[in-house]
């Protein structure tokens, strides 16, 4: 009922420098160019944050805005467990009203 894009890829490098890529900040235009706004929300731990970011109107999809629960642990055997879910934050409210905003609440669900 609901447009999804779901993808997979693989990145050659080692798992600490991908996660350290990922969560900067600094780099997020590098890997999607995209993005046209974005803010570290809330530091929750020093493995977990919550994150925001806004993406442009591309043809028939409306702006739209994420906020993500991010957070990255380890198993006892070194297996490094990164998960990615959506969330609601009082410093980023949705609007959820039709023809208000400038921009459609977007989810990062895991799946």
């Amino acid at each position: 009922d609901y447009p999804c894009i779901k993808c997979y890829s693989t990145i050659d490098a080692p798992m600490d420098t991908v996660c350290s890529f990922l969560s900067d900040e600094e780099t997020i235009p590098i890997y999607n160019e995209l993005v046209v706004g974005h803010d570290d929300v809330e530091e929750i731990t020093p493995h977990s944050k919550i994150t925001w970011t806004k993406m442009p109107k591309i043809l028939f999809v409306k702006s739209r805005d994420f906020v993500t629960f991010c957070s990255h642990r380890w198993w006892r055997d070194g297996t490094q467990v990164i998960v990615n879910q959506a969330c609601e934050h009082h410093d980023r409210p949705g609007v959820m009203e039709e023809g208000k905003g400038d921009a459609t609440r977007g989810f990062a669900l895991r799946g």
